[in-house]
């Protein structure tokens, strides 16, 4: 039986993004959908042949994740990898599944349909948790998002297991145009496909990290079931992933001559509404004409200056830019600056990833605050000493961008406030099983 369903906000706004200087524009709201869940001090098992019975129906339980998680995440953590082909299924209930070539890789689970399911048998060489990767390939169909509900050994280990959300990739069909007016017109957004490598996450934006899953020693088999899938499948693998390094070690990690110092001074200005890609549809170009200092702008005529603001609102949502180039004069490395504006939750923050190439190159970079303000500030992420965060790019390559919604810190305080509005409504229910309504 379900709790009442609490929201969960934690937002932002962004203008327009830039490397070495920047701007963009952002919002998260997290909606956690939670459940009844047992007091912690029961074990797994007990969890699970537990039940409630309200009036002359029983309802059974669904473990939450945060249960789960504060019962196993002090279990060991393998370095072990188990590397898992997605053609070799042991078992497919749908004529959608089928193995072959796609996009330019050969031997692929090709689900070329929104439902089904398919289960892999593997083993376990030595237990403890582990977090799940997989590489896919979104086909293009009328679905916005793709889901899966997983199983393990035939059995959901907890709620969010049954809701993994894998984002989707979405390009403007379009650049921006003008009317015959001289307003710009909004370009549609359009999917479009890449492949992706992404870790299963808590869909309900409680947790910064990737799912975790206790595994013992042994044969094992996990089943994937779907009503919105379209995806290609090139495998997934049980991992655990590698703690990040703090920025003084990420800088001497860097094998480079050129220092902070000698890096050739240089403007790399991305236009946060320019996005490359974006995960989902509805992270399109926004505009703002109240602000003068909010590039492009103009007082009377509506130009597009921004991306995200109130739709930028779920975790895990991503937006990418790509750094040509041809707008590196040299090697070196480069300060990030963020001109945002987050005016939506007075007194908290809101939370960015920042990947650059695909990867968080230190913990500093993990989680990026922006506070709640009226006007467009510049964000620049910082060390624990105040001191700037740079980031090395080559000059003879692209480099990509791109900030990702995490619930940071706050996540804490809201698994805490589940906790007591699930026993307020266990009170709540007791009650009106007396009273009546």
């Amino acid at each position: 039986m379900r709790k009442k369903h609490i929201p969960k906000k934690i937002i932002s706004s962004l203008s327009a993004l830039i490397t070495a200087f920047g701007c963009i524009s952002s919002s998260l709201s997290v909606f956690a959908d939670d459940v009844i869940t047992p007091t912690k001090s029961e074990t797994y098992s007990q969890m699970q042949s537990d039940y409630y019975t309200l009036s002359d129906v029983s309802y059974s339980p669904v473990i939450s994740y945060s249960d789960y998680f504060d019962i196993y995440s002090t279990q060991n953590r393998p370095e072990t990898e188990i590397i898992i082909n997605a053609s070799d299924y042991s078992d497919a209930s749908s004529d959608n599944i089928s193995v072959g070539k796609y996009k330019s890789e050969n031997d692929v689970l090709i689900w070329n349909g929104s439902d089904g399911e398919v289960t892999y048998n593997f083993d376990i060489s030595e237990t403890g948790i582990y977090c799940i990767n997989m590489t896919y390939y979104p086909i293009e169909s009328n679905l916005n998002e793709t889901e899966l509900s997983l199983e393990i050994d035939g059995k959901a280990p907890y709620d969010t297991a049954k809701r993994i959300m894998l984002n989707r990739i979405w390009v403007n069909k379009n650049d921006i145009s003008e009317d015959s007016r001289g307003n710009q017109i909004k370009p549609v957004q359009v999917q479009s496909g890449m492949w992706i490598s992404s870790d299963f996450n808590d869909t309900d934006g409680l947790f910064n990290e990737p799912l975790i899953f206790y595994l013992e020693k042994g044969n094992h088999a996990v089943t994937f079931k779907s009503e919105k899938a379209n995806i290609a499948i090139e495998g997934f693998k049980f991992y655990n992933p590698e703690k990040l390094c703090n920025y003084s070690e990420y800088a001497s990690s860097v094998k480079s001559s050129v220092s902070i110092e000698d890096t050739q001074s240089n403007l790399i200005r991305l236009e946060g509404e320019n996005a490359d890609f974006k995960s989902s549809a509805v992270l399109s170009p926004s505009y703002d004409n109240n602000d003068y200092t909010v590039s492009p702008s103009d007082p009377r005529k509506i130009v597009y200056n921004t991306i995200g603001k109130d739709s930028w609102n779920k975790a895990f949502q991503s937006i990418t830019w790509t750094i040509p180039a041809d707008s590196i004069k040299s090697d070196g490395w480069y300060k990030i600056g963020i001109k945002a504006r987050q005016n939506k939750m007075r007194g908290l923050y809101s939370n960015r990833r920042i990947y650059i190439d695909g990867k968080v190159p230190c913990n500093e970079l993990n989680q990026i605050r922006f506070f709640y303000d009226n006007d467009w500030k510049r964000v620049s992420p910082k060390t624990s000493d105040g001191d700037y965060v740079y980031i090395y790019l080559s000059a003879d390559t692209d480099h990509s961008i791109t900030l990702e919604a995490v619930p940071g810190d706050i996540g804490n305080s809201l698994r805490r406030l589940d906790d007591i509005v699930a026993e307020l409504n266990t009170y709540y229910r007791k009650i009106l099983m007396i009273t009546g309504p």
